[in-house]
């Protein structure tokens, strides 16, 4: 058995048709493009059929949300950012009608670039340990800035011996 290839070329498929009406049989035609047997035998099978060696469209699934619906579920995020995909759900039950999984409505609010709209929780630190970190702060500056003017006493007495 051969290796598989590609799909067959629009061309290709109006030229098996064309030998197909001069008269050629099958096994000729095949034998002419340098294609299977079945592949040309399945072309003419569809031509004759659909009158067609084009592909046909693909269907699109039928959406659950219209437009209309995805506004509305937006105008609710952007009432309340922190609404979670389940509870948008539930509010999709019961004010629109439509039921449907969070991941559905969580697909909606990707595809108008809204994610993670959870708040990040902070940690919890005692009125006694902040004032110990701005404390610590307030020192570490003071420091800071004592031990500057320290270096620039200094720099400025060397500078004097080197030019005097």
């Amino acid at each position: 058995m051969s290796r598989q290839r590609g799909q067959t070329s629009i061309e290709l498929r109006k030229l098996i048709i064309k030998h197909t009406e001069n008269g050629k049989s099958v096994r000729e035609i095949s034998e002419t493009v340098k294609r299977s047997h079945s592949t040309v035998h399945d072309i003419i099978k569809r031509y004759k059929t659909n009158n067609q060696v084009e592909n046909k469209p693909k269907k699109a699934h039928n959406k659950i949300f219209t437009e209309a619906d995805e506004r509305y579920l937006l105008r609710k995020v952007k009432v309340n950012p922190f609404l979670s995909a389940p509870k948008l759900a539930i509010i999709a039950e019961n004010e629109l009608g439509k039921k449907d999984s969070p991941s559905t409505i969580r697909n909606v609010l990707h595809k108008k670039n809204l994610t993670g709209r959870k708040a990040r929780q902070k940690p919890f630190i005692s009125k006694r340990n902040q004032k110990a970190i701005v404390d610590f702060h307030l020192k570490g500056t003071l420091l800071g800035v004592a031990v500057y003017f320290h270096l620039l006493k200094s720099e400025s007495a060397a500078s004097k011996i080197e030019n005097g």
